[in-house]
């Protein structure tokens, strides 16, 4: 059985992702795309107002 490296998740039913040497269930995935994405939005906000 697979196991979710950030919640512990474990589960036959839900779909997981390798993802930089961890494995990620579909829900932290999101986040952490999430999070990247932000990240991105803001370093483009600082260079434009530079």
């Amino acid at each position: 059985m697979t196991k979710c490296d950030i919640c512990d998740t474990q589960s036959n039913e839900i779909i997981y992702f390798k993802r930089e040497g961890k494995t990620l269930c579909n829900c932290c995935k999101r986040q952490e795309r999430e999070q990247i994405d932000r990240v991105r939005a803001n370093k483009k906000r600082e260079f434009v107002v530079i």
